[in-house]
């Protein structure tokens, strides 16, 4: 594993949660769209 720093880390898992929480909302959004 290459060594990163801790800006790199910080972004990255800022990205992360940031992609999981849209999904979250896209997916729960899809969800009410079919009820």
């Amino acid at each position: 594993m290459l060594p990163i720093s801790r800006t790199q880390a910080t972004t990255l898992s800022f990205f992360h949660l940031t992609v999981f929480e849209a999904m979250m909302r896209l997916k729960s959004v899809t969800q009410a769209a079919d009820e």
